[in-house]
């Protein structure tokens, strides 16, 4: 009776921050334990742990401590406890977390209300062992506690949803009063005669009256026709409210203004009350007549000048207007204009068009633009724009002025023709740098050959020699003519399928065991017109590409299967439209790839990432010159450490093999 009078005591007098400490202590002292704890459980379940021991929270090293327990985290002691309304003591050392003060001996006993767990006792590390005596002295604490925690936790979280209720009500009303004053509208408030009983700020700055005295007119005198209240009344009583309504005010100085209304009848507390809006409309009509003209000026402008000039919706990418000038170089009536997209009317590729809103959007205007665009005959027109986005009418455009710089264009060409014939000199130059390497090599051996003539093992040898480096030789020539497209050829039909499974024991050969070859061929035929030796190149080449690229092993495939292009494709990658069916060649390694830079570089002549004495860099400038010369198209996929895909696409023929 002495303890439940202390905890009494206790509940009755002691704050609620103190209470859970206090009732602890007189437990411990009770039990003559080391430590303590007194928990309840919360709303969401959580075991919530406010008071323990003194000086155990800054002792316990548990890394993330927190008083709120979660049920998830609770371990098979306290569900035994908590969920089973189980008693438990122990009088063993317990495993505990690391950084956990250590438990010798445990007492646990739930606190019910009723048939249901609210909170937990527990004491811990008595010097004696906790007996049956003790287990039952706390429940009976326990017992006696319940149902004043319980009406402790009742009472605390009604307050709690009180206190919150109160702070919700007060934000509300603080936000609404917040809203009310500084809306971009005026806001106001009136009786059903029309005095005013609330008016928010932008009202008063667009009447020019205090809060004071414009509660003490009637918004009639705020009408320059005082008879348009009376009209509104009649239309509130019949619809219940006024929307968008342009009214003419005065001001307190007497000015006049254009302001658009909407009101709506409204009860509040039982009193029916008038809430309207006006907004200022003197800087939108200002602004509406403004742009009109600027509208009219823009459009002479537009029509008038020497410049092809073009108006395209920003969502849409269709047209929305051309001048004349723009019609007379497509070749299109403007009727045949409007509506459509340039890439509907053949004018550019998608990736092209692509490529230039993302840079508009990028920085808002671009000028000196280059875009080439086939006109209505077929004619290709090399223009440089100058490209705005504009708003018209509250809608978004891009303004777009074409310059013609054609015959600019041909002239550079013919530049770079001629800069080209140049490098084409430098690259002869290297190849004769390398011949004569070659030709000492012939001539040595030449000479070694007639100095020994009684030798026929040792002439035969330098005779191969000989052989050797003019093959050599031939092949480098062989290819350098290969890249400018002037080698002669002897072209046949040819099934591809069957030239690789021919060609694959060579390959084997060629990159070696460590390196495994699959032939993937989808369609049983797939003819091409070429010379076979140069697609034997082709496949050389890329095979030794590969190799290269796989010292320590890996895979190499080669895949064929009839295809149609259609003109998207071409559009797509910006090519000259030559749509029809094609033979696609994928070869694909396992290799260790390359990065953009090198990909944008592997097809030029001499260019190679090999080391000195390891590679002429013609083997890819040769492959790249003879599906060209072939009408074919060769592209390169490849990212470091991931292989290398080459797709080749050659027109497909349907003749049969002679």
């Amino acid at each position: 009776m002495r303890i439940r009078n202390r905890i009494a005591d206790v509940f009755l007098t002691v704050s609620d921050e103190k209470m859970y400490e206090e009732v602890l202590q007189v437990l411990l002292e009770v039990l003559k334990s080391e430590y303590g704890l007194f928990g309840y459980i919360d709303e969401n379940n959580d075991l919530v742990c406010p008071s323990l021991t003194s000086g155990v929270w800054e002792k316990c090293q548990i890394l993330k401590k927190n008083i709120v327990i979660p049920q998830k985290q609770w371990g098979n002691i306290w569900k035994k406890v908590l969920v089973e309304g189980k008693s438990i003591y122990s009088n063993t050392e317990h495993h505990v977390p690391k950084g956990h003060l250590p438990i010798n001996r445990s007492l646990l006993v739930p606190i019910h209300d009723k048939s249901k767990s609210i909170g937990l006792l527990a004491v811990a590390n008595k010097e004696t062992d906790y007996t049956e005596k003790d287990k039952q002295l706390l429940n009976s604490i326990a017992g006696y506690v319940g149902p004043i925690l319980y009406a402790r936790l009742q009472r605390d979280r009604q307050e709690a949803k009180r206190k919150q209720a109160e702070t919700s009500l007060k934000d509300a009303e603080n936000r609404y009063q917040t809203l009310f004053e500084n809306a971009s509208i005026g806001i106001g408030v009136s009786d059903r005669e029309g005095n005013i009983v609330e008016a928010n700020r932008y009202l008063l700055k667009r009447t020019g009256y205090t809060a004071q005295e414009i509660k003490t007119i009637n918004f009639s005198i705020l009408y320059v026709d005082p008879s348009r209240r009376e009209q509104f009344i009649v239309e509130l009583r019949r619809s219940g409210n006024i929307c968008n309504r342009e009214v003419r005010l005065k001001r307190k100085d007497g000015s006049k203004f254009d302001a658009l209304m909407n009101v709506d009848l409204i009860h509040l507390a039982g009193q029916e009350l008038f809430l309207f809006t006006i907004r200022d409309m003197t800087e939108q009509k200002q602004t509406e007549q403004a742009l009109r003209q600027s509208e009219s000026k823009f459009r002479n402008i537009f029509n008038l000048s020497p410049q092809p000039i073009a108006l395209t919706d920003i969502k849409t990418g269709r047209f929305t207007d051309v001048n004349q000038k723009l019609c007379n170089q497509s070749g299109y009536t403007k009727n045949e204009i409007l509506g459509r997209t340039p890439i509907e009317l053949g004018f550019c590729a998608y990736t092209e068009m692509k490529c230039f809103i993302k840079k508009l959007k990028r920085s808002w205007e671009i000028l000196g633009y280059e875009m080439d665009y086939r006109n209505k005959a077929g004619s290709i027109i090399n223009t440089s724009m100058f490209s705005k986005f504009i708003q018209l009418g509250g809608h978004n455009f891009v303004f777009s002025i074409l310059n013609d710089i054609t015959e600019q264009k041909q002239l550079k060409a013919q530049f770079l023709q001629s800069q080209k014939m140049e490098a084409i000199g430098t690259l002869t130059g290297g190849i004769a740098h390398d011949f004569n390497n070659l030709l000492t090599v012939i001539i040595g051996n030449a000479e070694l050959a007639l100095l020994k003539p009684e030798d026929n093992n040792l002439l035969h040898e330098n005779i191969k020699e000989i052989m050797k480096a003019g093959n050599c030789a031939s092949s480098l020539i062989r290819q350098l003519l290969t890249f400018s497209r002037k080698q002669i050829t002897q072209p046949e039909i040819l099934n591809i399928n069957s030239f690789i499974k021919k060609f694959e024991k060579m390959i084997c050969c060629l990159i070696g065991k460590h390196i495994e070859i699959k032939i993937i061929s989808k369609n049983e035929s797939c003819k091409v017109k070429m010379d076979p030796g140069q697609i034997e190149q082709v496949f050389m080449n890329l095979a030794v590409n590969a190799k290269d690229a796989m010292p320590d092993g890996g895979k190499l495939s080669f895949e064929t299967m009839k295809v149609e292009l259609d003109m998207h494709y071409f559009q797509s990658h910006g090519l000259k439209s030559a749509p029809g069916p094609y033979v696609m060649i994928v070869v694909r390694d396992t290799g260790k790839g390359m990065d953009k830079t090198i990909q944008s570089r592997i097809f030029e002549p001499f260019f190679t990432t090999k080391g000195i004495h390891k590679g002429t860099g013609l083997g890819l400038s040769t492959v790249y010159g003879i599906i060209k010369q072939n009408n074919g198209y060769i592209w390169v996929a490849s990212e470091p450490g991931r292989g290398t895909t080459f797709t080749i696409y050659l027109p497909r023929v349907e003749s049969k093999i002679i």
